[in-house]
């Protein structure tokens, strides 16, 4: 009787079992032939602008064309969409998803300006992890420019800085901009001050800004003439002041 009862237990193991896999089989077999209701697109924005557009996005996919007729889901490779995005220049990642409504969902995150190279011969963007991209055609971002004899050293001790000044009650904002001499001597200049900044070498790049920092905050508001010209920073651990004649 007991070896009766654990066939019968068996027997009905096996068949739910088998009907859960005929099942599961199906569903994904009408899974993979429905086609697709929608795309949708989610992008990022920057200060409440777009760097990049949904049409963009589509046409970069290769969705573009695809787009006014029926997708089926086994058509799309989601990786490979993934990977074909996150190759652009202008994204930083994408991540794309079936919805369980039959969308295809696309969010995408730009590479966020941090900088901007300005010459005759180069313009384009520079994001946190010093990598370049081209400037956007719909937004123009208001970020530090920098100009002249720029090599990498010179131009991710530059970035470095503007990272950790976004983190800084004082810098925050406080560089308009930057000019490298054909002797890859750094002069900046600020958003808040008139002064033209001589930093010279990028050496001690950290340490001469902090020096910046302390005089405009301890020195600064002391002085009765601030008719200032330059502030050079290239002397030891002085700051030194030239005022307008």
């Amino acid at each position: 009787m007991k070896r009766k009862n654990n066939l019968f237990r068996l027997l009905i193991l096996i068949s739910l079992t088998i009907g859960y896999l005929v099942i599961s089989g199906f569903a994904k077999h009408k899974l993979e032939s429905s086609t697709i209701d929608r795309i949708s697109i989610d992008i990022e924005r920057y200060h409440d602008k777009y760097l990049i557009s949904k049409d963009e996005i589509l046409k970069l996919s290769s969705l573009e064309e695809q787009k006014s007729r029926a997708l089926g889901r086994k058509s799309i490779n989601i990786k490979l969409l993934e990977e074909l995005l996150d190759n652009q220049k202008t994204i930083e990642k994408s991540e794309i998803f079936f919805t369980l409504s039959g969308e295809l969902h696309i969010q995408v995150k730009p590479r966020y300006p941090l900088l901007r190279v300005l010459s005759s011969s180069k313009n384009y963007y520079i994001d946190n992890h010093c990598i370049a991209f081209p400037l956007s055609p719909y937004f123009s971002a208001h970020v530090p420019v920098i100009d002249g004899a720029i090599n990498d050293e010179i131009l991710e001790k530059i970035v470095s800085v503007l990272q950790k000044s976004e983190g800084d009650d004082f810098f925050n904002h406080f560089f308009s901009g930057f000019f490298v001499s054909e002797r890859h001597e750094i002069t900046a200049f600020s958003s808040r001050y008139d002064e033209v900044i001589f930093i010279g070498k990028s050496e001690q790049l950290e340490e001469k800004l902090l020096r910046l920092k302390a005089f405009y905050r301890y020195i600064y508001p002391t002085l009765e003439n601030k008719k200032i010209k330059t502030i050079n920073l290239t002397f030891g651990k002085q700051v030194i002041c030239e005022y307008e004649q």
